[in-house]
């Protein structure tokens, strides 16, 4: 176990000691498995530092985070909300990213967003999360032009399982959801097809 820690008992700055771009470090952390989750820390510290780069980190589901894994440990056995399985918070990569620290990057920006499509009467509120004051937005209803840009892109997509490309099922759609996301989700569930002759 000794010679084991020993083995593992380096950093980065070991390996890699003065890389001169970016992409090194990227090598570095595919060629060194061991070694790729410094390799990430280091190129999200170097992106937030740079002056050149322009950085968009942006994270999907920020809410999931906070859901048991199916990763299980012992460690995790005395909380009944966990039941034994991991938390992805817990990862050190993961964690990474859950930083609210984009106000740190002189030439990006990092956006976060929660997703409720798959909790039923769930809705979480940024105070739930210690988030700031004032750094949130919820997101409104859709104009008719953005909706039927969604609709087009989802179409191309194959997100959904029907094309939405004629402008009368588009305008139907808006006037029954208002562009409302969640209501045409609910909508496409409950009917699962357009009901109008086509």
């Amino acid at each position: 176990m000794q010679a084991k820690y020993e083995q593992m008992n380096y950093r980065l700055a070991d390996k890699l000691a003065d890389p001169k771009t970016l992409l090194e470090i990227v090598d570095e952390g595919i060629k060194n498995n061991e070694l790729a989750t410094n390799c990430f820390a280091e190129l999200l510290e170097q992106l937030y530092r740079s002056d050149k780069v322009q950085t968009l980190v942006s994270i999907d589901s920020y809410n999931l985070l906070y859901r048991p894994s199916e990763y299980l440990s012992f460690r995790y056995e005395n909380n009944k909300r966990l039941r034994g399985k991991i938390p992805p918070h817990d990862f050190a990569l993961v964690r990474l990213l859950m930083k609210f620290d984009g106000h740190f990057m002189r030439n990006g920006v990092k956006l976060f967003a929660t997703s409720h499509h798959d909790r039923f009467n769930h809705i979480m509120k940024p105070e739930d999360i210690d988030f700031y004051e004032g750094y949130h937005q919820r997101v409104a209803n859709l104009p008719l032009n953005d909706f039927r840009n969604a609709m087009h892109y989802f179409t191309l997509t194959e997100w959904m399982p029907e094309a939405f490309d004629r402008e009368w099922e588009l305008e139907t759609l808006f006037m029954e959801t208002q562009g409302n996301w969640q209501a045409f989700k609910h909508s496409m569930l409950t009917y699962n097809k357009m009901h109008y002759s086509k």
